[in-house]
Parts: structure tokens; C-alpha cells; sequence
């Protein structure tokens, strides 16, 4: 039981860290004014008021941090973030900006703990913390930047459940980070056979479950294949009007970390043919197919992209492609994505990929479920 005397310090010394919030929050609405007016000084000195002011405001300490990053002042930056600590040692944002300090010093073991102890205390973990944790503990220093590459295997039979479930299924890919996908299983699946998979990385704004039936449909409901498909991380951002918006979409650091996850979990419990995996993106998820299949180009037996050129990103990645099977699907002729999807039919070509283009005949962003049997033969033709 806590003392009546603790009771009261306890109560007096909270005050500080409330007290002010709204004064904290108008000091940081001038101090953002005057970061877009070019007054950086004057900015460094408001927000370093409104830190004071309401300790716990983490939005405010990052941008007092950047600033005095860019004027030069690494040391009292890094300072900033270890105060931030003192009061939120939970706050995975301010565990993440001070690790690329910490590694920015070479300081990479030192960086390793301060991100898995974020990790252990905190109760939510977005996916690049936890991808960072990983890779910090195998002793990558810039985790953010490296691929997941480990051997994955598919069980024999006898080291995998006796009873797996089938039809649609969610599953999870890690409760504290809140990321699941959506898998679908033939009512006819049984472990002792390997089951070819096809993984689709959906487009922005769309369900993984809403993506995996429309491929589903398009590939004639098959039976003889596994479908998965992992949802995208959900980010916020405020629009001009100050409002919060939600979309869920792909980066660069979490598709890697998402399918391999995917695998990772869907193997543990499904016999996979992992000969025979087929990739397939619309749209942003088309756009990381790309960056995934350069990647890894020995892991996917062939990859449909529906609707997106190359990113300019993977330009240096290109000679990968060599070992690739690629089908691009084009939206019509009359469309301005058109050109440049067979602009990088022709690029891909060049560097040896074995490359079809097709054109659907249909606006963009429309999912081209007619060419399901057109997949199916594409991609039956390798065996």
C-alpha cells in the first residue's frame, strides 16, 4: 500500500509534466511557424520552452532536435533525446532517433540494447522498430538499410501440424506490432503434398482480404494453390487542414521484413513448394514487387506486376533481374502509365530478365480479372 506522505509527493511531482500541456502546444504551433519562416534560432529557443513546459512532448523534442542537429550542435541534440528518455524510457520514436545517433558513432552495441530494451518495454511496436530491433541484435549496424536474408525451409510432413486450418484465414504476424495477412487454403490441402504459393502485395488504401479474393476470382478460385497476402503497415499523417489521415501502404524497409514474416509464420505450419512462388502486386504493391523480386531474384519463380513501371530506386539493383520471369500487365494503350511500363519491359530485357508484356485493354487502377488464365498458363508454362 502506498503511504498517505508518498501519495502527496507523488501528486506534486506529476504537476509539472501537466500543468502546462496547452501552453506546451501553442509554444509548438509558433515554434513549427517559424521552422516554415526560415527562423531556426528562434524556433530552437520556443520549442526549447515548450519541452520544458510539458517534458512529454515528443513531437516537439524531435523537431528540437533536428534543428540543433542541422545548426551543428550534435552534442546538445543527442542530449535532448537522452532527456526525452529520462521522462518516456518507453517511447520508441526517441529510441529510434538517438540509435542512428549512436550508430552514427560507431557506437553499435550501445545502439543494439537501446533499441531492444524500446522494444521489451513498449506495448506498441510499428514494424520498422521491430525490423530494427531484429537486425541491431544480429549486429547489422544500419539495420533500416539491410535486407532480411535467411535460409527459409519448407517442414516434411511429419514436423508440421497433423491439422492445419483451411478455406479464409487471419493470421497474425506479431500481436504487439498488429500486423497480420490474409491467407487462403484449398479445402483439399493435406501436408504430404507441397502446395505452390502465390503472394499478392495489394495496392494503397486497400485490404489485404478484399486483394486476395479479387486474385482468388481472377485465378478461377483454384484449388491446387496457397494465397497469401500481408496487409500493409498503417501510417498518419495531417493534412492542411490539420486533420489525421490513416492509409495503409508499402515502403521500402517493411515489405522486406513483411513477407519474409509472412513466410516465416506460413511455413511453420503449411507445406510449401518453395519452387514454385509466385509474386503479384497492383499498383504501390507492383511498385515493391519490383524492389523485392531485385532483391531476392533466386527466391520467386516468376513475378506479375499489374500496373506499375520501375521505380527509380531499383535502378542500381537492375542487373539482378537477369535471373528473373516477369509479366507486366499495362492498363490501354491511350493510358499515360503505358510507355512507361513498356519502357521498363524494355530495361528489364536488356539486363537478360525473360520478360511479357501484356495490355489489358482497361483503365488503370482496375484489377484485370480477366487475365487470371492468362497468369495461370504464364506462370504454369515454367514447371
Amino acid at each position: 500500500m502506498i503511504s498517505y506522505p508518498l501519495t502527496i509527493f507523488l501528486l506534486f511531482a506529476s504537476i509539472p509534466v501537466t500543468l502546462h500541456q496547452e501552453e506546451a502546444r501553442t509554444l509548438y504551433q509558433q515554434g513549427l511557424a517559424l521552422v516554415d519562416s526560415g527562423k531556426v534560432e528562434e524556433a530552437s529557443m520556443v520549442l526549447e520552452k515548450a519541452v520544458v513546459l510539458h517534458p512529454l512532448f515528443t513531437e516537439a523534442r524531435l523537431i528540437l532536435f533536428e534543428l540543433q542537429k542541422e545548426k551543428g550542435l550534435h552534442e546538445l541534440a543527442e542530449q535532448t533525446l537522452w532527456e526525452g528518455l529520462r521522462w518516456q524510457p518507453g517511447d520508441l520514436r526517441l529510441r529510434k532517433a538517438l540509435y542512428h545517433v549512436l550508430v552514427g558513432q560507431d557506437r553499435h552495441a550501445e545502439a543494439a540494447d537501446l533499441i531492444w530494451l524500446g522494444v521489451e518495454m513498449s506495448e506498441g511496436r510499428d514494424v520498422e522498430t521491430l525490423r530494427l530491433a531484429q537486425m541491431a541484435k544480429e549486429g547489422t549496424p544500419d539495420a533500416l538499410s539491410q535486407p532480411i536474408q535467411r535460409p527459409l525451409i519448407s517442414l516434411p510432413p511429419d514436423e508440421l501440424p497433423e491439422e492445419a486450418p483451411t478455406g479464409r484465414v487471419r493470421r497474425p504476424l506479431g500481436v504487439e506490432a498488429g500486423l497480420s495477412y490474409s491467407l487462403f487454403v484449398p479445402e483439399g490441402y493435406h501436408k504430404k503434398n507441397r502446395w505452390p504459393l502465390v503472394i499478392g502485395l495489394h495496392d494503397s488504401g486497400i485490404r489485404a482480404e478484399s486483394y486476395m479474393e479479387l486474385i482468388r476470382v481472377s485465378l478461377g478460385q483454384n484449388e491446387d494453390i496457397l494465397l497469401a497476402c500481408p496487409q500493409a503497415p498503417t501510417t498518419q499523417s495531417i493534412s492542411e487542414k490539420n486533420e489525421i489521415l490513416a492509409q495503409s501502404d508499402w515502403t521500402r524497409e517493411t515489405v522486406d521484413f513483411i513477407v519474409y514474416a509472412l513466410l516465416v509464420d506460413l511455413l511453420s505450419v503449411y507445406r510449401v513448394d518453395l519452387e514454385r512462388v509466385l509474386l503479384l502486386g497492383i499498383g504501390s504493391g507492383a511498385v515493391h514487387s519490383y524492389g523485392l523480386a531485385l532483391a531476392h531474384p533466386d527466391f520467386f519463380q516468376g513475378v506479375v506486376v499489374v500496373y506499375a513501371g520501375l521505380p527509380a530506386w531499383t535502378e542500381e539493383h537492375l542487373a539482378a533481374a537477369r535471373s528473373l520471369r516477369v509479366l507486366l500487365l499495362a492498363p490501354e494503350e491511350k493510358s499515360p502509365l503505358f510507355p512507361v511500363i513498356s519502357d521498363s519491359a524494355r530495361r528489364l530485357e536488356d539486363v537478360g530478365a525473360r520478360v511479357e508484356l501484356l495490355s489489358t485493354n482497361q483503365p488503370a487502377k482496375v484489377f484485370p480479372i480477366d487475365q487470371g488464365p492468362h497468369i495461370m498458363k504464364w506462370w504454369n508454362a515454367m514447371e
